[in-house]
């Protein structure tokens, strides 16, 4: 869950809401 920390604060709430679901549903995607 660090490399959330890297996640430029530009990013919107979405995008973020995107890349933790792609993360669940693809544990294996980086």
């Amino acid at each position: 869950m660090g490399e959330l920390m890297i996640i430029p604060h530009k990013t919107t709430q979405k995008q973020l809401q995107q890349h933790i679901l792609v993360k669940l549903s693809k544990p294996n995607y980086i």
